[in-house]
This record gives structure tokens, C-alpha cells and sequence, in this order.
């Protein structure tokens, strides 16, 4: 009989917000679904402001930072560069993504709420409701870049996520994703990445520990990933 999996207590990283230490909670997909479509209203000021959640603007620095010149224009994300922002909440990663450039930018998320803050913020082309432990609905190779921000915290979503978030990126692209440090370990992110570049899938750039909700100290891994084949990587045949 399998082990069960190991039991977390996150207590120490959400402090009292009802919404947050819920999300970090044994919820099903429904459950999860209604929890983010109640905060969706609330989530951008109880997140940047009351956790200080300083991932979003972090992560579109990292994309723009590993961005080949070929992709750059002035410095900034060349505007043909299309970008998956999977979880993409309230659009917080959208945002950052245009101030530095971007503008091909689509989103997917569980929550349609989220879905609907996230389009008032004009940062996204195509939004559409998706469940990211299931197929994403894209080709293979669609992407140049995928980031996912905030998704990975509690185990909700597994590690093997992180094969659809490389299917749909184009070889020589960028995944770009934070990992809760807590589970990054103990539910075999680090090992499944690894299989990954072992088996000639992917080049593992970073997996950075990073500070990104600061009020209470909540660390996560900042996994850079390229995608081999491409003219950018030293994998490429």
C-alpha cells in the first residue's frame, strides 16, 4: 500500500488571513474554485499589500532577464513574444509582464472570478478558465515563454504539472514557475525537475531559493527552465 502523503503545516507563512490559510487547506477542485472566486475581489490588496507578495514583479524581471536578444527590443520583452501566464489569478504577473514590454500575453486560471479581475487589467489577450491538474488546452510549442506564480503552495497542483508547462513552451523557450520551498522537496518537485533534464527534456537554469511573501517570511523556489531543441539551448541535436 502506497504511503500517505506527508501532512504540512503552513500556519507559519499565512498568519490569519481566512482566504490564505484556506488555500492552504485539504480542498477539493469545487472548493478550491469557490474559495478564489469569494477573495477575487479582495486578493491583489490582501496579497501585495497585507503579505507584501513580492513574486509577480520578480518573475517578470526573471523572464525578461533570461530572455535571449533575439527577444528583447530596447531591452524590454519584444512585442511578437507570446507568453503563457498559467494560474494567472488577478493578472499581478500580466501587469509587471506589460510594464516591461510585453504584449502577447494569455491567461489561464481555475477561478473565473480571478478570470474577470484579471481582464479589467488590459495586460491579457486570450483568458480562459482551466484546471492545470489536467491537460492544458494549447499546442505543443504554442508558447516562447510559460510562467506559473503561486500555484504550486499547497500540493493542489503536483509536480507533474510542470510536463504540460514545458509541452506547450517552444523548444529553446522558457518555464518560468515559483515553488513553495515547503512542499518543493517533501512532494518531489526537485526530483521530478530533475528526471526532466535527465532525460534530455529541459535545461535546468535556476532553482533559486527567493523571499516572495516577505511579511511572513514565505520562501519559494524560483525553477528556470529552457526548454531543449531550440537555437538558445546546449541541447539543442
Amino acid at each position: 500500500m502506497a504511503a500517505a502523503p506527508p501532512v504540512h503545516s503552513y500556519e507559519h507563512i499565512h498568519g490569519d488571513n481566512p482566504y490564505l490559510a484556506r488555500s492552504y487547506g485539504n480542498l477539493n477542485i469545487a472548493d478550491m474554485t469557490q474559495l478564489y472566486d469569494d477573495w477575487a475581489s479582495t486578493y491583489d490588496k490582501d496579497v501585495m499589500e497585507g503579505e507584501e507578495y513580492k513574486a509577480p514583479p520578480l518573475i517578470a524581471e526573471t523572464i525578461l532577464a533570461q530572455l535571449p536578444p533575439s527577444d528583447k527590443v530596447n531591452n524590454l520583452i519584444a512585442p511578437e513574444v507570446k507568453i503563457l501566464d498559467a494560474g494567472c489569478g488577478t493578472g499581478l504577473v500580466g501587469i509587471y509582464l506589460a510594464k516591461l514590454g510585453a504584449q502577447h500575453v494569455d491567461g489561464i486560471d481555475l477561478s473565473p472570478g480571478m478570470l474577470d479581475i484579471a481582464r479589467k487589467t488590459g495586460a491579457y489577450g486570450k483568458l480562459e478558465p482551466a484546471d492545470l491538474t489536467n491537460p492544458i488546452d494549447a499546442p505543443t510549442g504554442a508558447y516562447d515563454v510559460v510562467s506559473c506564480v503561486g500555484t504550486f503552495t499547497a500540493g493542489h497542483v503536483g509536480p507533474k504539472c510542470f510536463d504540460e508547462l514545458v509541452r506547450v513552451t517552444k523548444a529553446g523557450g522558457l518555464v518560468v514557475a515559483t515553488v513553495l520551498d515547503e512542499i518543493w522537496k517533501p512532494l518531489g518537485f526537485d526530483k521530478h525537475v530533475e528526471g526532466m533534464a535527465a532525460d534530455g527534456k529541459v535545461e535546468i537554469v535556476g532553482t533559486e531559493l527567493m523571499l516572495y511573501r516577505t511579511k511572513h517570511k514565505a520562501a519559494a523556489r524560483n525553477v528556470i527552465l529552457r526548454k531543449s531543441g531550440g537555437r538558445d539551448s546546449p541541447l539543442q541535436k
